[in-house]
């Protein structure tokens, strides 16, 4: 990791914090990878290459959702008919639901209320926003983080 920060600085100049979070991220995936090929993590560790997938998607659809939510809130005759709906739990673990109900949570215009048996409560701002967690996508992408 210092080679790669100071060929960064011998050709870009000075660090910016840009750089400086890029070579931590890159240095913790090829850590993670060398771990993992070496058989030095304990099999129960849930931090693989696809849970780094999993944290660029949902920073994608928190990106995409605040886009919404701010083109709703711009528009002259604003209307948000929040909505209270069951979302279908897939994850077969706690930590499933766990990501799965904080990850709901993080997406801006959507928050998970409750669980209900075998469904979580989530309100939202929008109906798209429902739409978008009942095509179970994020779901799926938890499952295959948790079930690598």
């Amino acid at each position: 990791m210092f080679f790669f920060t100071l060929l960064l600085y011998l050709l870009i100049g000075a660090p910016s914090s840009i750089w400086i979070v890029s070579c931590i991220i890159i240095f913790i995936i090829v850590l993670m990878y060398f771990l993992s090929r070496l058989k030095l993590l304990p099999n129960f560790c849930y931090f693989n290459i696809r849970s780094i997938f999993y944290f660029f998607w949902l920073a994608k659809e928190i990106f995409i959702s605040s886009w919404k939510i701010a083109n709703m809130s711009w528009k002259k005759n604003m209307k948000f008919i929040s909505e209270i709906c069951e979302i279908d739990l897939k994850q077969n673990t706690d930590l499933g639901l766990v990501i799965f109900a904080n990850s709901i949570t993080l997406t801006p215009g959507t928050v998970t209320i409750a669980q209900n048996g075998d469904k979580l409560v989530v309100q939202a701002l929008d109906e798209s926003l429902i739409k978008d967690l009942k095509k179970g996508e994020m779901s799926r992408r938890i499952n295959a983080v948790i079930n690598y």
